[in-house]
């Protein structure tokens, strides 16, 4: 799988590493250790190789300093890298016309001003899909998944995703990526 007429770059980080500055528009992939992260790789594991199930989140970098965005269970937050300092990280620096990072700004500002939040119903529909592959959504932009959230918006960068973004795991942004997880991690 690859992007339509974008290049990229995965840059890696471990515990305790993170950049001195980021570039805009860059997305993340983070491997947490909570209860729900730890499902997310297990049921991400019955369809991926593990060196893209142990990734189970992500978001998009909106500012060089560290600012970034993400969807949580309330919906899409702004918060810091810093954040991730103790987990692995990867990000894929993509190389971006300031027209579509422009684009791509416009339509994180959209759904942060929406402030939608997840509905007991949007939540069902995320636990059967990751479960059974379904493709049954009863969601908004603001309240799809973390990587169905960066890959709705890395369609304005001219990316083409293998399905629908709203149901792009976090395995599949790192398999059409090739964002490995580190052997021996």
């Amino acid at each position: 799988m690859s992007a339509v007429a974008v290049y990229h770059r995965v840059e890696y980080y471990g515990p305790g590493e993170l950049p001195a500055a980021y570039v805009r528009g860059s997305m993340f992939l983070t491997s947490g250790d909570s209860g729900i992260s730890r499902a997310i790789q297990a049921v991400q594991g019955l369809r991926s190789p593990a060196c893209y199930a142990r990734w189970n989140h992500g978001g998009l970098i909106t500012h060089e300093h560290g600012q970034m965005v993400e969807s949580l269970e309330f919906g899409p937050e702004v918060e810091h890298m810093e954040k991730y300092r103790g987990a692995w990280v990867a990000i894929v620096v993509p190389e971006i016309h300031p027209r579509d990072l422009e684009q791509l700004e416009t339509y994180v500002e959209s759904v942060l001003a929406a402030d939608w939040g997840y509905s007991y119903l949007s939540i069902l529909c995320i636990l059967i899909s990751l479960l059974t592959g379904s493709k049954l959504n009863f969601s908004r932009t603001a309240t799809i998944i973390c990587t169905g959230f960066n890959c709705d918006g890395y369609t304005r960068l001219g990316y083409v995703w293998p399905k629908p973004a709203a149901f792009m795991r976090p395995d599949d942004v790192a398999a059409f990526f090739g964002a490995r997880f580190p052997a021996g991690a």
